[in-house]
């Protein structure tokens, strides 16, 4: 939690910022706010805090502050403004730190870019099929191999395309799947 002066001045932080940070006493009565925003997030806080002093309320606010030692720490929260005889007296934010979320959340996006790359371009024939069989994504190297566009693969299931002599053995290896067991490998006919 911090409360600032329409200055920018910093009035309050509370402990919690304060260890987050890595700021002192001292440092923080040299500190203005836009100090501690990252480049690249200033002229958003600018807007934000032109905002405020006009009293609007802002409900949701990431923004990236600096720590001390330099570390980029991505927050989100609100802030409002106190008026005083209709007069702005002050700002207070309260954040949490969600930088580990958002260190998880771009892991997560270039660990899906990276499998959608090797899916795409794989020469193995690969499919996504739903619990009911519908295929929901196919690689082109099966839509080579079996000859079909896109369009047309929506309108199939996997068990389509199986054999009829292999469609006992195929129907229970899909129960199998989704009941969670691992099918390490099947044999089958297209």
């Amino acid at each position: 939690i911090h409360r600032v002066t329409p200055a920018g001045n910093f009035i309050y932080v509370n402990q919690a910022w304060r260890n987050t940070l890595g700021y002192s006493e001292e440092d923080i009565r040299q500190l203005s706010l836009m100090d501690i925003v990252a480049e690249g997030c200033r002229d958003k806080c600018r807007y934000i805090f032109n905002a405020l002093l006009g009293g609007e309320r802002i409900d949701r606010n990431e923004t990236v502050f600096l720590s001390k030692d330099g570390r980029r720490i991505t927050v989100e929260g609100r802030c409002q403004t106190t008026f005083e005889n209709g007069k702005v007296v002050a700002m207070t934010g309260i954040f949490r730190d969600i930088s580990k979320r958002v260190k998880k959340d771009l892991a997560l996006r270039e660990s899906e870019h990276r499998f959608r790359m090797l899916f795409e371009n794989s020469t193995d024939i690969m499919q996504i099929v739903s619990t009911n069989g519908h295929f929901l994504h196919v690689n082109p190297a099966w839509l080579k191999a079996f000859g079909y566009d896109r369009d047309e693969v929506s309108d199939l299931t996997i068990f389509d395309l199986i054999a009829p002599d292999c469609q006992g053995h195929c129907e229970k290896t899909f129960q199998k799947v989704l009941s969670e067991d691992r099918v390490h490998q099947i044999d089958t006919t297209f």
